[in-house]
């Protein structure tokens, strides 16, 4: 049994041409060409010296602009140095009691977390942090099984906010490898723990 369908296609035809749109706009604008704006050449294309045949008025537009682009020289390099000695928070974790310790230590001496941290550096040795995170000694000795020698890791602790630069960050990520510490947080715990706790 067929059925014969309608044609639709007709329906989705249009009817003619689309209005023109735009007609209702003629004569709002001038008729004038517009002006070119004379732009001078890059300035890696112009040469130092000004062409004899040029106005006075060019050769200074030409020396603005060629310090204008050399003022932006040292200003980019001001950027680069700041962005060098920019100052950001970086969060370590510390155990309850320690955070309490530090917390107490900086406010009897208006420091910082970061100046506390600086000094306890230069109380404790590497070999005390070698110490701390040497591997531990096995539970069970005696075994015929061997047993793996465990890392300590960082405590659970709260979090604190250190201001470093980025050489400070970067010196600090860098004893963390050196030391084999497990963490920045855990490496920063174990320094203040050694200075304030000892």
């Amino acid at each position: 049994m067929s059925t014969t369908r309608p044609d639709l296609s007709q329906a989705f035809k249009g009817k003619g041409q689309p209005p023109d749109r735009a007609a209702g706009l003629v004569g709002l604008l001038s008729a004038a060409p517009a002006k070119e704006a004379s732009v001078p050449p890059p300035a890696s294309t112009q040469s130092d010296a000004a062409p004899a045949n040029a106005s006075p008025a060019v050769t200074v537009a030409r020396e603005e602009a060629a310090g204008a682009i050399a003022s932006t020289r040292p200003a980019a390099r001001r950027s680069t140095a700041a962005l060098q000695t920019a100052v950001t928070n970086v969060g370590v974790y510390l155990p309850p009691e320690l955070r309490s310790r530090a917390q107490e230590a900086i406010r009897v001496r208006t420091i910082t977390y970061a100046d506390l941290l600086v000094e306890s550096f230069d109380q404790v040795t590497d070999e005390q942090l070698r110490a701390e995170f040497a591997p531990l000694q096995p539970a069970v000795t005696g075994s015929p099984m061997p047993t793996r020698l465990r890392r300590r890791t960082g405590e659970a602790g709260i979090q604190v906010q250190l201001r470093l630069d980025a050489d400070q960050k970067r010196w600090l990520d860098g004893r963390v490898a050196q030391l084999g510490a497990p963490s920045r947080s855990a490496l920063v715990a174990a320094v203040l723990k050694l200075a304030l706790l000892a």
